[in-house]
Order: C-alpha cells, then structure tokens, then sequence
C-alpha cells in the first residue's frame, strides 16, 4: 500500500507548482536552469527599546523550490541568484544566510523542497 502522506505531499507540491508558483530563473556562476519557485514572506522579530518584539519587513523573501528542479546544481550555495522577468520589470535576489542562520533549509522532514532566504538587490 501506498504511504498516503507521501501521496498527499506529492499532490499538493503538483498543484503549488501549477498554481501559486512563478517563472524564475536560478544561476550560479555561468550556469542556469528554468524553475517554478513559490514565493514566501519572511518576518522577523526585532526587539524595540522596550524590548516588545516588533515585525520588520525588508528585501528578504524565502523561495520554495522542489529539490528535483535544482538537481543539475546541488544544493543551494549563497551567492546564487534567482531572476524573476514579470510585467517588463526584472528583479535578481541573491541567496544569503538571515541573522547567522544557514541560507537554505529542507521544507518539511521528506526532503523534497528547499526553502531558500533570498536576497533583493537589484531591480530593471
């Protein structure tokens, strides 16, 4: 019998792909590869003077990628970039560890996706 969590991951990590993802492009050094990538946000807790947690939001985003879409490269490496063409506008992210953090990490415990902290530095 089929592991039914298995199954259940593989269904929803089809329809985020069809449905919630962007074109993007990843690069490393020369090379590049096409993938579909789902934007995630990142907040992060700064303690203010008082020390009450305030949220901060800046040019840092996490990016869902299916392991599979990244094979030909390995492992996200920082410095990578991920490129994204949209409505004439191009953005380039670079990847980049948050407050000492590693830069990737596994999404989940099945090892399947890669949530990657990115970087905005540049906008056309």
């Amino acid at each position: 019998m089929a592991d039914l969590f298995d199954s259940g991951l593989a269904w929803l990590a089809q329809k985020m792909r069809a449905h919630a993802s962007a074109a993007l492009t990843y690069q490393r050094g020369e090379s590049t590869v096409s993938i579909s990538g789902t934007w995630a946000r990142i907040d992060r807790a700064v303690a203010d003077a008082l020390g009450l947690d305030l949220r901060v939001n800046n040019e840092m985003r996490d990016l869902i990628v299916s392991a599979d879409q990244l094979s030909e490269m390995g492992d996200p490496q920082v410095h990578d970039r991920v490129i994204e063409v949209s409505g004439g506008t191009t953005r380039t992210y670079e990847v980049l560890p948050i407050d000492g953090t590693q830069h990737w990490s596994w999404l989940g415990n099945r090892e399947r996706a890669y949530r990657i902290h990115v970087k905005q530095i540049s906008v056309t």
